[in-house]
């Protein structure tokens, strides 16, 4: 596998067949899957799209793939090809390369960029990582010119935040002291930029926002730009607006589909450059999926008693988790486990328990045959539901029965706190919430 992607890596070095980077050294913002959420992607993990627009994002792949683009179809006057190879290599170290070539009229433009990513801090549900970028320009756009340039990245990541499923913060200090030097001895500054971004998960939705401080010789200028992306199995459909101060603001919307490893991504982008409206294609594929050394506890956690059973809940863990599995351990007894059949599960009812029999369950998440440390220790004791209890929940079944499901849930509330912490008092209630949603 180290040797595919080493070769590949060569290759895109030696024979530089992609990728449109600057055009009179401004440095352009490629990428299908950024166009369409609004290339607001600063503190966004846009996978291979990532390392032209926050390098410390690159880390959160955990894959080795490869990354194919070809940019400003039907326009005959700009047109763009880039590639990017990244790899995962342990420990936590996320590497890319790219290249490409612009074309524009008689204007050919050239860049080999080099991108590294690494989290610095790797705890729970939160990290913290930083990236960078080497970048080497080549333009003959009026003679022969080169530079040399470099970018780098910071992103924190927070798992389970208030309501959200993950909040993301980055900043970009890009194109740092650039110059590009003419064969005949001229040098022209190439602008360099600060770019803070936010970006919150929730419910499959990625809601993203940019803003970019442009600092030009004598004349300084912003951009800022928005993006919302929404997950749909395998489909992701996204949409943007970018407000560059430079030239006219652009509506931007995109889609992409996941056939297993292989995805294919397109993006519309109204009047991005003086060119007028522009369309990207990008196709991607990813050749390994590194499974990292560490996977936090599931945290969060919760276990209900109930007659013969028991209700254990937790919280989702981050990163490509395959199942959950429960260890169960009856008091002076040996310890036996249970499986859930998908990462996407985070409860599970035990039953065939004894009732006044302690218990003690602890869970760990699984990615492959990676498993993570096992949460803080739940104990539990299984028993009957009491005659109280058993009067009202009788009563809020007939309510169900009858279609009252808001009846049936304030019947339920009247058996006081410790009914409500029962396993079947739990599973009911939450049946009778979705139904109530529903109708």
């Amino acid at each position: 596998m180290k040797r595919l992607v080493l070769s590949v890596f060569m290759t895109v070095f030696l024979y530089s067949f992609i990728f449109a980077a600057f055009e009179k050294g401004a440095i352009q913002q490629p990428g299908a899957v950024a166009a369409g959420a609004g290339y607001a992607c600063t503190a966004k993990s846009a996978g291979a799209d990532s390392v032209f627009h926050n390098p410390a994002a690159l880390f959160i792949s955990e894959s080795s793939g490869l990354s194919l683009m070809y940019g400003n179809i039907a326009n005959t006057k700009a047109q763009d090809v880039y590639g990017v190879l990244y790899g995962y290599i342990k420990p936590y170290l996320s590497v890319a390369a790219s290249a490409g070539t612009m074309y524009r009229e008689n204007t050919g433009e050239y860049t080999y960029q080099l991108t590294l990513s690494v989290p610095v801090y790797r705890e729970g549900l939160q990290y913290f990582g930083a990236g960078c970028n080497v970048k080497y320009l080549v333009s003959s756009y009026g003679g022969q010119a080169s530079a040399l340039t470099a970018d780098i990245g910071l992103l924190t990541v927070f798992k389970d935040v208030w309501f959200l499923e993950q909040l993301s913060l980055g900043a970009v200090y890009k194109d740092i002291n650039a110059r590009l030097r003419h064969e005949s001895g001229l040098e022209e500054e190439i602008a360099s930029s600060l770019s803070a971004g936010i970006a919150l998960g929730y419910a499959g939705f990625e809601l993203s926002a940019d803003f970019d401080y442009i600092m030009d010789i004598g004349s300084n200028s912003y951009n800022y730009s928005v993006g919302l992306s929404k997950q749909l199995m395998m489909f992701t459909l996204r949409t943007g607006f970018a407000g560059f101060q430079t030239i006219a603001p652009a509506f931007t919307a995109g889609a992409g589909i996941i056939l297993g490893d292989f995805t294919v991504d397109y993006a519309f982008a109204g009047h991005a450059s003086a060119l007028g409206a522009t369309h990207r294609i990008e196709a991607s594929y990813v050749f390994d999926r590194v499974q990292t050394g560490y996977l936090p506890a599931p945290v969060k956690c919760a276990v209900y008693s109930g007659d013969s059973k028991a209700l254990v809940k937790w919280s989702s863990v981050s990163g490509r988790i395959t199942r959950y599995r429960l260890y169960i351990t009856p008091e002076n007894q040996q310890t036996i486990t249970r499986e859930t059949e998908g990462r996407s599960d985070i409860d599970f009812l035990i039953t065939g328990l004894e009732n006044g029999v302690k218990y003690t369950v602890q869970i760990a998440a699984f990615s492959g045959d990676k498993e993570s440390e096992k949460s803080d220790t739940l104990a539990v004791k299984p028993a009957v539901m009491n005659d109280k209890a058993k009067t009202f929940y009788k009563k809020a079944e007939l309510l169900y029965i009858d279609g009252k499901y808001k009846a049936a849930i304030d019947t339920l509330r009247q058996a006081g706190t410790s009914a409500l912490l029962t396993a079947e008092y739990v599973i009911f209630m939450e049946k009778l919430e979705k139904l109530r949603k529903i109708k």
